[in-house]
């Protein structure tokens, strides 16, 4: 968009000057014909014809190229337009349509047919599946996610001209709004083609958008972020507590007629050894409704720790993938952030659920849960950074 913008100023600026070479030219035979192409060059044609081909009257060049330079600042500008356009999110579009429909439809209009000459290149994305290709040739082999639906309508948006988002904002598909925390970012789906190339990362139609840290340097092909789904899989119960610990039983009073060696028997390990709780493992906040947990990664050695609100009809799901285990609390307080920063529209909460019997429970939609497949670095300035909000 700004090399348009630029492009358009540098041919308004050239059609400027070939206008007055025109306004002096016509200025030698008429002053107030100069003065009216002055402010509307199209009449010197009135001048152009009976002029033709006469020395020192003579417009035809400054007329062709002002003609041209016109025309292509207005297909510069146009450019400009569309552009602008794209970069409206869902959200943006769906609260335009409240107050201009016909705006709003002229805006999807316009994305879908950028997104269909998208699809038609030949380096974009397969809408039946896989990861977004790039023309660029990667040190190592993207990994195989062939059931994993790539997004339709995803955009190559340039990392300077991507739509940040801070504030509240609408998700819809959720019925819920997310205000973004502060110090971090919102990228919505529709701009993630070229960071997903970056990342060799897998955009399913789930996928809403990414957070991002204000420290976190996009240029990079390791950054990590928080990946915010919505899925429809219907009402999920509160998953169950984990099961007690088991406690040695209480100590009996020693009978001082019983030998020593007799009342001394063995107890099992164990039952005497508690196990200290999983501070990563499942957990579930009833106040929020937010579930928290760590499950294995594609990559071996690294685990994704995730966060979901449950809703009426499904789950927002906050996720920070492929973490070293080691930097397991960024993962965590990062998406337990931003899934405490969701607001659910009334009647949509967990607890308005009056459907019945849930067809699954929260533990088999875990284990049947397909971990996204991403490589995620963090350095310590911006695990600190998050564990300071």
């Amino acid at each position: 968009m700004l090399q348009n913008l630029a492009a358009a100023g540098i041919w308004v600026m050239a059609t400027f000057i070939f206008i007055l070479w025109m306004v002096i030219v016509v200025a030698r035979s008429s002053g107030l014909m100069a003065f009216a192409t002055f402010f509307f060059w199209p009449i010197s044609i009135f001048h152009l014809i009976p002029n033709w081909g006469v020395p020192g009257s003579d417009i035809r060049v400054p007329f062709l190229l002002t003609l041209i330079g016109t025309g292509m600042w207005i297909y510069s500008i146009s450019q400009v337009v569309d552009e602008a356009a794209l970069q409206f999110t869902p959200e943006e579009v769906a609260a335009l349509r409240q107050q201009d429909p016909e705006a709003a439809d002229r805006l999807e209009q316009l994305q879908r047919a950028a997104m269909d000459g998208q699809e038609g290149a030949p380096d974009s994305a397969s809408t039946t599946g896989g990861y977004v290709p790039s023309s660029s040739n990667f040190d190592e082999d993207l990994p195989v996610a062939a059931n994993i639906p790539t997004r339709p309508y995803m955009r190559k948006v340039p990392i300077g001209e991507l739509n940040l988002r801070r504030g509240e904002l609408r998700l819809d598909p959720a019925f819920s709004s997310l205000t973004v925390p502060e110090h971090f970012r919102y990228i919505s789906a529709e701009q993630l083609g070229l960071l997903s190339e970056a990342r060799k990362v897998a955009v399913d139609t789930p996928v809403l958008g990414w957070v991002v840290h204000d420290r976190v340097d996009l240029n990079r092909n390791d950054f990590w972020f928080v990946e915010v789904r919505f899925e429809a899989t219907g009402f999920l119960p509160a998953p169950l507590p984990p099961p007690a610990p088991a406690v040695a039983p209480p100590a009996e009073a020693t009978d001082p007629k019983v030998p020593v060696a007799a009342s001394s028997a063995p107890v099992s390990s164990a039952a005497v050894a508690v196990p200290a709780p999983d501070p990563f493992g499942l957990a579930w906040d009833s106040e929020r409704a937010i579930a928290t947990w760590s499950e294995t990664a594609h990559t071996a050695g690294r685990v994704d720790q995730c966060a979901a609100r449950l809703l009426r009809h499904g789950a927002m799901i906050f996720c920070v993938p492929e973490l070293d285990p080691a930097r397991r609390e960024l993962g965590l307080r990062a998406s337990r952030l931003v899934a405490a920063r969701t607001r659910v529209d009334p009647g949509w909460h967990h607890a308005n659920f009056a459907g019945g019997s849930p067809a699954r429970s929260f533990e088999e939609w875990l284990a049947g849960r397909q971990p996204p497949a991403q490589r995620v670095e963090v350095t310590p300035e911006e695990a600190e950074a998050v564990e300071s909000n």
